[in-house]
């Protein structure tokens, strides 16, 4: 296992020391104090009110659309200057 060495403020070592339990090693205090702390999708759950899901939905449709006639307009540049190729 390898190891690092990192600087802190001298008030963000007494927090971290204040935080260790009995035994406990720094490396075991962060690993405690960080667990969990990642968010999940399931912590997304009612993040976002009615309104704001409509809004994305809005977005998401736009998006798709811009997308699919950038697609359709560049196929039809392609055949117009012959570049079609036949799918094999």
């Amino acid at each position: 296992m390898g190891s690092r060495t990192i600087a802190l403020q001298d008030s963000a070592y007494a927090r971290l020391r204040s935080a260790r339990m009995p035994g406990e090693s720094f490396t075991d205090t962060i690993n405690r104090l960080l667990e969990g702390s990642r968010p999940t999708f399931g912590s997304l759950v009612g993040a976002l009110t009615a309104d704001d899901t409509s809004d994305v939905r809005d977005a998401v449709a736009r998006f798709r659309a811009s997308e699919a006639a950038a697609r359709s307009k560049s196929v039809k540049k392609n055949r117009r200057a012959g570049g079609h190729r036949s799918r094999q």
